[in-house]
């Protein structure tokens, strides 16, 4: 008489096997943050300091793309080798506003991210 519910010990092997593989395949390709993220991250933070800065003091803090470079109220920040943006200047008012509305890109290799800025709050957000 055999009992034919379950698993054979082969199935179960098998079963097993696949999903370690799964595991595997998933853990290798998964997403890390990228050269160009960890840049805008980087830049993001000088933005977001100039932002405070220019609440603080009561003035007006103007912020520029170069093609190579951040440059804020004269203070230049440069991109890492390699990564260049689109041209423009941006300013953080007093009361926390920004000049205008603007998505500024970056580039690196075939990669591209963007800094979308919001009039009024002068919320920043990377996409």
């Amino acid at each position: 008489m055999c009992d034919s519910r379950g698993f054979t010990l082969m199935e179960t092997v098998l079963v097993l096997c696949l999903t370690s593989f799964l595991i595997l395949l998933f853990s290798i390709y998964a997403p890390v943050p990228s050269y160009l993220q960890e840049e805008m991250e980087r830049i993001r933070e000088y933005l977001v300091q100039a932002h405070i800065e220019a609440m603080q003091k009561h003035e007006t803090v103007t912020f520029s793309f170069a093609s190579d470079a951040l440059l804020i109220d004269h203070h230049r920040f440069p991109y890492r080798r390699g990564i260049t943006s689109d041209v423009f200047s941006l300013r953080f008012y007093e009361d926390g506003t920004i000049s205008q509305a603007k998505t500024i890109c970056f580039y690196y290799r075939s990669q591209q991210a963007c800094f979308y800025f919001q009039l009024g709050s002068g919320y920043i957000d990377i996409r």
